[in-house]
C-alpha cells in the first residue's frame, strides 16, 4: 500500500525530524517530475522521426510511366513536407518547400486525397505567410490586434 517513500515521510513526521521529512519530500517530488519529463521528451522525440524530413525526389521513369498512363505527375514531387494543419470536415492543409523553384507551397486534402493544383492557395518566398495561410484556410483564425 505505501511505499518507501511514504513510510520515510511518515517516519520523520513522527519524529519531529523537519529537515529529513523535507529532503525526503523534495527527492520524491524530483523524482516523479524528472520522469514525467523524460516521457514527454521521448514522446516529442517519438513524434520527430515519423515526420517527413526528405524531398520527394523526381523520378523521370515514373514521369514516363504517369503519362503513358495518363496521370499526370504527383504535385508534390520535388517538394518537402514542413507542417500540417487539420481543420473540420477532413480538411488538412499542408505547408510544403520546394526546392526546384525556392517557393513554399500549401496543399490541400480532402480525407486524406490531395486536391489536386487549383486548391494550391499559396505559392511564395514567406515561411510565415505560407504557416498562417495553411492555418487560415482550415478554420484556425489567428487572434485580431486592435490598435488604439
Amino acid at each position: 500500500m505505501f511505499n518507501e517513500d511514504t513510510t520515510n515521510l511518515i517516519d520523520y513526521a513522527y519524529q519531529d525530524n523537519g529537515t529529513a521529512f523535507r529532503d525526503s519530500l523534495y527527492n520524491a517530488i524530483h523524482d516523479k517530475v524528472s520522469a514525467h519529463i523524460e516521457a514527454k521528451k521521448q514522446e516529442i522525440a517519438a513524434g520527430l522521426m515519423g515526420q517527413q524530413e526528405e524531398y520527394v525526389e523526381e523520378s523521370k521513369k515514373d514521369d514516363d510511366v504517369a503519362l503513358e498512363e495518363g496521370r499526370k505527375p504527383s504535385l508534390i514531387t520535388g517538394t518537402r513536407k514542413i507542417a500540417s494543419y487539420e481543420g473540420d470536415h477532413g480538411h488538412t492543409a499542408e505547408v510544403r518547400h520546394s526546392r526546384e523553384y525556392n517557393e513554399y507551397q500549401v496543399h490541400h486534402y480532402k480525407n486524406g486525397v490531395h486536391q489536386g493544383e487549383g486548391p494550391i492557395s499559396y505559392h511564395g518566398d514567406d515561411k510565415e505567410g505560407a504557416h498562417d495561410n495553411a492555418k487560415y484556410e482550415v478554420g484556425m483564425q489567428p487572434e485580431i490586434i486592435k490598435k488604439k
